[in-house]
């Protein structure tokens, strides 16, 4: 083919030449990161030991946002949660269908998902973080009265055996049944 050919084979080529070109100049700047999501769909981050990683745009937002839902949790920002709680759902899903992630990353990213999708049900019900008090503040909760209810005890004959050579047994009480007692 001609250096001039629009093949999709040569394009993908020219865009891996560009993303080692954009790589190589990111390693010589010093920067600690570069978004290159709208060129190449990457993100270039320099490591904690100095290394440069290059990953997917949607796999460091992933990251980014799960780190940051967690923080938004511990300062009870619940607006802000839910709003992002919904956008890392729509990033899980896009992961989930990448054709090159494999199955053990899938199975990773849908039980995110379940516990995202659980979180935000629960917190959406409560209309917050906690769970809402039933009963208001100034209203006391009754006290109970240890002498409200009363067993009331059946006495039983001893039974009588047809034998007068066997002893005489008996039985034990029985719960009759539970009256609960009527205040004058």
């Amino acid at each position: 083919p001609s250096s001039g050919s629009t093949s999709p084979g040569s394009n993908k080529y020219l865009n891996k030449i560009e993303l080692d070109r954009q790589k190589l100049d990111f390693e010589a700047s010093g920067e600690n990161f570069r978004d290159l999501r709208d060129t190449h769909g990457v993100v270039l981050r320099r490591n904690e030991d100095g290394t440069v990683l290059s990953e997917s745009a949607d796999k460091f937002d992933y990251k980014k946002n799960d780190a940051y839902l967690d923080i938004l949790q511990f300062t009870e920002d619940y607006d802000t949660w839910m709003e992002l709680a919904e956008e890392q759902a729509k990033i899980i899903q896009r992961l989930m269908a990448d054709p090159s992630v494999d199955e053990l990353d899938k199975y990773t990213y849908q039980k995110q998902l379940n516990t995202l999708g659980k979180s935000y049900a629960k917190f959406k019900s409560y209309g917050g973080f906690t769970k809402p008090k039933e009963l208001p503040e100034n209203l006391k909760y009754p006290m109970f009265d240890k002498t409200m209810f009363q067993l009331e005890l059946e006495n039983r004959r001893p039974s009588r055996l047809s034998s007068t050579s066997r002893m005489t047994t008996f039985r034990p009480a029985r719960i009759k049944k539970v009256r609960k007692l009527r205040r004058k």
